[in-house]
């Protein structure tokens, strides 16, 4: 059966006992899961799943023409519920999550969008500190993983930097001054707006 790691984006209630749950995976893109019993106890039933938590999971591929997987085996990897305590990053989190579930995909892979919201999780987790301004660097990594940035050769370099700030690989954010600030995050924005789906 495959097994993947995933990211909880969104816990849909169905029925008693039952959640369908929307998640990023880095191998297969959008999975949305299959949940029966996971408001139950006891040592044969699922672990407690929460919003923005990750999991591996073990799950059977879906039947012709669904998408909806059921998991065989789930471990929980990493718990970012302390990320609550600040309104404003929880509130950022969920509409980035809204973002990802509009335009991600079932078995398009996106490893690096993963690790990006991985990160950002991690990072609103770990301190109260208004992390919102980092929330676009993250539809930036969607948006190149999918081929739709390109800058001339004197720009890479920026936007290396903040590809590696976004994925984990530094842990301090470029210096930027905020006029560059204000006028990339336009500039996201309207990548956003020309490629992206914004309904829902």
């Amino acid at each position: 059966m495959p097994e993947s790691n995933c990211i909880l984006l969104r816990l849909t209630p169905f029925r008693e006992n039952t959640v369908i749950a929307a998640s990023l995976s880095p191998e297969y893109g959008r999975l949305d899961l299959f949940l029966p019993g996971v408001k139950k106890t006891g040592k044969k039933q699922f672990p407690s799943v929460g919003l923005f938590r990750e999991l591996a999971v073990d799950f059977k591929p879906p039947k012709d023409g669904s998408t909806l997987c059921t998991p065989r085996t789930i471990d929980i990897v990493r718990i970012h519920d302390s990320l609550v305590e600040n309104t404003r990053n929880y509130m950022a989190v969920c509409s980035l999550a809204a973002f990802l579930l509009r335009n991600s995909r079932f078995m398009v892979e996106l490893p690096r969008t993963y690790q990006a919201l991985s990160v950002i999780l991690a990072r609103c987790a770990a301190t109260k500190t208004d992390m919102t301004g980092f929330m676009p660097y993250v539809k930036l990594v969607f948006l190149h993983e999918n081929g739709f940035v390109s800058v001339p050769p004197e720009k890479q370099k920026t936007l290396d930097s903040i590809f590696d700030f976004a994925l984990g690989i530094t842990s301090e954010p470029p210096p930027f001054n905020t006029s560059y600030y204000g006028r990339l995050i336009q500039w996201i924005d309207a990548l956003v707006s020309l490629h992206c789906n914004q309904d829902g």
